[in-house]
């Protein structure tokens, strides 16, 4: 007797093995799909309350930086001035801005408002452990340091973002701005609740222990994680949906849609990073190549600085300058070259300048001077040959010196204008005459 063909019942077991993986792996997809969807849904909250937090502080760190320059040009931050200024400065952020402090070296010497924080006025942050590291850093590095939440001398809690700054060439102090730690904290979790999420931030070094908003508990319910950068101050956060998890799987259709929906969600959420991210950098004052202030805060400083000098009746001066032969350089050797022969240039032009000169890259290979408090223009003839001598040195790139010469344009205020505008068309013009000689 012929024994039995065991290929049909081999053929159908595989093919019962390879429906069920299948039936199985469609299942879980489903599943991952509706999970993974819920996720993307809540991670665009957070990217909306991520980017309305790293708002409120660029907005602080543009402040400090206005009355860092303030500082320089004013020479005496303890006046009437400086409370009528920072007053104006502050606006309508009153309602989380405790205030504002200038450190000398590390010790508070004035503080805004000083009312209520008289207490403050005379003390060495350096010696009070909880803000001695962040000051001493900021002295160290000469970069931005944000730290919190915190408390504080003058009583509660805040979160300090410090800006130290040079003077005549070296470290001279800082200037900060405290964030009232209860107010901010109150209103990031409203942000939090509008945006329909629950969080629970911590500081990184507390994690997962002691979160500073929410509660620790929510860890137990497989929260998503995300990562928080404000300059040096690392918070992570864990998020959930302010009304838990919701994980219907019965969706089969809406599972065959999953992928599609996923991908869509995702670019969707891309493009609000990048553009959130952009916006955050466009509101930098720094341009980020040459470390020179950018146009845009030239808006805002030359107020201040011609301001002054119409109420002191004092003068300012504006030297325009351009590169030339830069393209040809570009055009030859590349813009990598042409970026290390402008931060080269920018670097011998800060030595030429103090430290109340201020230094702008309007763009290209377009730079502008202020000279603020200037007597008259017979000094400016040394300091244009000096800054020609310098920018006209070669560079070195790659082994071939690289080598620009510098057309300049000189406008003095009020004699060739009243507006900033005004004084640029002059120096231009100037600049444009001088190019055409070189040509």
């Amino acid at each position: 007797m012929r024994k039995p063909n065991g290929k049909p019942a081999i053929i159908a077991l595989l093919a019962f093995l390879i429906l069920s993986s299948i039936f199985a792996l469609l299942i879980g997809s489903v599943r991952e799909s509706i999970r993974q969807e819920e996720q993307m849904r809540l991670l665009e909250r957070f990217v909306r309350f991520q980017t309305e937090v790293e708002a409120l502080f660029n907005r602080n760190v543009i402040l400090i930086k206005g009355f860092t320059t303030y500082v320089l040009v004013s020479g005496d931050p303890s006046g009437t001035e400086s409370e009528a200024y920072l007053s104006t400065l502050i606006g309508t952020d009153t309602q989380f801005i405790r205030n504002v402090s200038l450190l000398e070296d590390t010790t508070i010497i004035y503080a805004y408002p000083m009312k209520g924080n008289e207490a403050a006025i005379g003390r060495n942050l350096a010696e009070i452990p909880a803000q001695r590291d962040a000051v001493l850093e900021a002295k160290s590095t000469m970069q931005l340091v944000v730290q919190g939440p915190i408390d504080l001398v003058q009583g509660g809690t805040g979160i300090i973002t410090r800006i130290p700054f040079l003077k005549d060439g070296r470290y001279w102090g800082q200037v900060s701005v405290v964030l009232d730690g209860e107010a901010f904290l109150q209103h990031l979790r409203a942000v939090a609740a509008a945006n329909g999420i629950e969080v629970a931030l911590f500081q990184e070094d507390q994690y997962p222990d002691k979160p500073f908003i929410g509660d620790a508990a929510i860890l137990a319910d497989e929260p998503l994680t995300q990562h928080m950068s404000l300059s040096n101050l690392h918070w992570i956060a864990a998020v959930m949906p302010d009304r838990g998890w919701d994980n219907r799987t019965g969706l089969y259709l809406t599972a065959g849609l999953g992928a599609f929906a996923l991908a869509l969600l995702l670019s969707v959420l891309l493009f609000q990073s990048l553009n959130a991210h952009t916006r955050i950098r466009e509101e930098s004052i720094v341009d980020h190549l040459t470390g020179l202030y950018n146009r845009r805060f030239l808006e805002e400083y030359q107020i201040l600085l011609l301001g002054r000098a119409a109420r002191n009746d004092s003068k300012v001066a504006i030297l325009m300058i351009d590169l030339d032969r830069f393209k040809t350089i570009n055009d030859r050797y590349g813009h990598k070259a042409g970026d290390e022969l402008l931060k080269a240039v920018c670097e011998r032009m800060r030595t030429v300048c103090r430290a109340t000169e201020a230094l702008f890259r309007l763009g290209g290979d377009e730079f502008l001077i202020l000279f603020p408090d200037v007597n008259d223009m017979t000094f400016m003839p040394a300091i244009i040959d000096r800054l020609r001598e310098v920018i006209a040195k070669p560079v070195l790139y790659a082994g071939h010196a690289l080598q620009v010469e510098p057309s300049i344009g000189l406008a003095m205020y009020p004699d060739h204008g009243t507006t900033l505008d005004a004084l640029m068309q002059h120096a231009d013009r100037r600049m444009y005459e001088e190019k055409d000689v070189h040509r």
